[in-house]
């Protein structure tokens, strides 16, 4: 994901790995030749900690140095 500096205005890229989530989302589809609009919906995301023997990590964020987005997507 990208994100932007409050102070400086540089957008850099965020990673964030979440082991294990659960995807929720209000999305509804109208099918058929009379509907021209667009379909809109929110997702919605809880995360779950990993136990293993050492810690309990719901979610680990890394920041990087630069926007990466434009060479990967």
């Amino acid at each position: 994901m990208s994100v932007k500096d409050d102070k400086s205005g540089e957008v850099t890229t965020a990673i964030l790995e979440m082991p294990k989530i659960k995807l929720s989302s209000n999305l509804a589809m109208k099918l058929g030749k009379s509907y021209d609009y667009s379909t809109v919906s929110d997702f919605y995301f809880t995360g779950y900690p990993e136990v293993d023997d050492k810690k309990d990590t719901t979610f680990k964020i890394t920041f990087l140095d630069r926007e990466l987005t434009e060479d990967y997507i």
